[in-house]
């Protein structure tokens, strides 16, 4: 029987896959990356969030599903050869309504003028 991993992931942009902010919760990635001072910007047509100099460090964050048959092959699956692809570019971006999309230098969370 198939089990299933749910988790969410931002990549990270200036370094490995090693250092991609990962949880079971999409609310935890937000908060640690506000801690870090990022806001969520967009930035050549993706959500990224950028440091004060609006220097994209992550990609915004997408859901990531396994599916592994025990502990065993998760861990294959994980760290073999053909791992877990955390690409962003293999997750079709969210749905935004147009009134709702950043600006290309406002952070999102900013009030419009």
């Amino acid at each position: 029987m198939a089990r299933t991993l749910n988790y969410w992931v931002a990549e990270s942009l200036t370094d490995s896959k090693a250092y991609n902010i990962r949880s079971r919760k999409k609310g935890e990635i937000i908060d640690k990356l506000k801690s870090m001072g990022l806001k969520l910007r967009r930035a050549g047509g993706e959500l990224v969030w950028s440091d004060e100099n609006k220097q994209p460090q992550y990609r915004h964050l997408h859901r990531v599903v396994v599916q592994f048959e025990n502990p065993f092959d998760l861990l294959r699956r994980c760290l073999g050869e053909g791992s877990i692809d955390e690409s962003s570019a293999n997750v079709p971006p969210p749905e935004t309504p147009a009134e709702a999309q950043p600006s290309e230098t406002a952070p999102v969370d900013a009030q419009p003028a």
